[in-house]
Order: structure tokens, then C-alpha cells, then sequence
């Protein structure tokens, strides 16, 4: 056998070696759509684990989903923002927020719809997501 083709044989197995790694990570990602008749939703996760968050707005009111407060047993990422009705406008926006437990323990994360520019104001809404880290 040729040392390119021992190259590439090596290669190959390299990434079947991580496509494998990457289909457990993706098996551990759980999402949950939240509505105005959630008020408080209970997630499980095991340390590591990624749950994705999902708010909805209504486009050009001003409102955002921000993040209020997280306690030390999950990292909470930026949001990311999608259109769910392209065509139409001031129509629905999703703000995906990723939830990864970081140690074992119960937690609260709170989210609030508000208005950037107008702070001190009561938030339009509230989500309260109550989280539950366990080992591995």
C-alpha cells in the first residue's frame, strides 16, 4: 500500500471517528418552545448536556427576550433569532437560547420581553425556566 493511501485510510477513520462523536452530541441536544401559557417550565439535564430554549415575539414591536438572571449550574448563550413567518410582516420571531449544564445542582433561569431602550419598565413577559443538573 502506497503512504497516500495508508494517508487517506487514516483519514477516513479520523472522521468516522468524529461524525460518531458528533451524532452522540446532537442526540444530547433537547429543545423546548416556550408560550405565554408556560409560566414555569422544569428542565433536566445532565452536566454537558444542551437544551435549546425557544421564545417567541412579534417582529417590529421592539421587544426582545433578554436573559435576567441564571444561577452557576447553567450557561445560558446568546440568543439566536429566527423568522418563523418569512412572508409576513411583524410576524412571529423566535429567540433560541442554549441551556448547557455546567454542575450538578437545582437552578432558575429568568427571561424577560422588554424593551432595550426603556429600562426600569415591567416586562411585557416573563419565562422562568426551572433547571435541574445532574452528573453525568
Amino acid at each position: 500500500m502506497s503512504r497516500r493511501a495508508a494517508a487517506g485510510l487514516v483519514l477516513l477513520a479520523i472522521d468516522a471517528a468524529l461524525l460518531s462523536g458528533c451524532a452522540s452530541a446532537v442526540a444530547e441536544r433537547v429543545r423546548h418552545r416556550i408560550d405565554e401559557n408556560s409560566a414555569a417550565t422544569q428542565v433536566e439535564l445532565t452536566v454537558g448536556q444542551v437544551h435549546e430554549v425557544e421564545l417567541t415575539a412579534s417582529a417590529g414591536t421592539g421587544y426582545e427576550w433578554t436573559l435576567v438572571s441564571a444561577d452557576p449550574v447553567v450557561a445560558v448563550s446568546k440568543p439566536r433569532t429566527e423568522a418563523l413567518d418569512v412572508g409576513r410582516l411583524g410576524g412571529p420571531v423566535a429567540w433560541r437560547f442554549e441551556l448547557t449544564g455546567v454542575k450538578p445542582g437545582p437552578g432558575r433561569v429568568n427571561f424577560a420581553l422588554v424593551r432595550p431602550w426603556e429600562p426600569g419598565t415591567t416586562p411585557a413577559q416573563t419565562a422562568l425556566i426551572r433547571v435541574r443538573v445532574d452528573p453525568q
